[in-house]
């Protein structure tokens, strides 16, 4: 664990949101962690952390969303730290286009916000498309954009259920080298499904996995 995730976590918590960017800014200006560090060790962390009770989800989720927020404005000033190391590290994903989505009902989207960061920092040129895109909507995009890599991001498990659909349109209006990910809260609940082209072909745990992505080809 990084050393300043408790204390961010701590910031975060209290709502003290210009204390906590401040401190990751700072984390970054000084060496003590890169892009994928911050995101990883500290940022990922601390929303992991959030919990509201049940009984209480009526009255209190607007906690979840300023502590959100918080997070959501500390990554958005991460991005010229963000250039500054993508021209340092190893482009494995040049050249490429992903587009990174969240399907319809699925509300989560900083997860996809960090997402296009480690796009960045490795040589592709993400378009965020975003949370809550309707399947209808996807076709367009894909033959609009023409990308390499399609991120798809789920945290709510009911969302699982219309991944075949998504996925079997992004086969049907994509180039046959698509390359589609799946990534967020859900990951450890999937299950693949037997034929070889229903489902994606990597499931996105870490920054590192989508290192190791570089070569890869369908």
């Amino acid at each position: 664990m990084n050393p300043s995730a408790p204390i961010f976590l701590d910031l975060l918590s209290r709502l003290r949101g210009d204390e906590a960017v401040a401190l990751g800014l700072s984390l970054l200006e000084r060496g003590e962690t890169d892009i994928p560090g911050l995101y990883e060790t500290v940022i990922a962390p601390a929303l992991n952390s959030i919990e509201i009770p049940r009984n209480d989800e009526g009255k209190r989720i607007w906690r979840e969303h300023v502590m959100t927020g918080i997070c959501r404005s500390l990554v958005e000033q991460c991005r010229p730290y963000v250039l500054r190391e993508a021209a340092t590290r190893n482009p494995v994903l040049g050249g490429r286009t992903a587009i990174l989505f969240a399907p319809a009902e699925e509300y989560h989207e900083l997860g996809l916000r960090m997402g296009q960061d480690f796009f960045t920092l490795l040589g592709a040129s993400p378009v965020l498309i975003g949370a809550n895109l309707p399947l209808s909507n996807l076709a367009d995009a894909v033959e609009t954009l023409a990308p390499d890599l399609a991120c798809i991001s789920i945290s709510n498990p009911l969302n699982l259920t219309v991944l075949d659909e998504y996925i079997a349109v992004l086969r049907a209006c994509s180039k046959e080298s698509l390359t589609i990910v799946l990534a967020g809260g859900v990951i450890g609940l999937y299950q693949p499904p037997s034929a070889p082209d229903a489902g994606p072909d990597l499931i996105l745990r870490s920054f590192a996995d989508l290192e190791r992505m570089g070569g890869l080809r369908r």
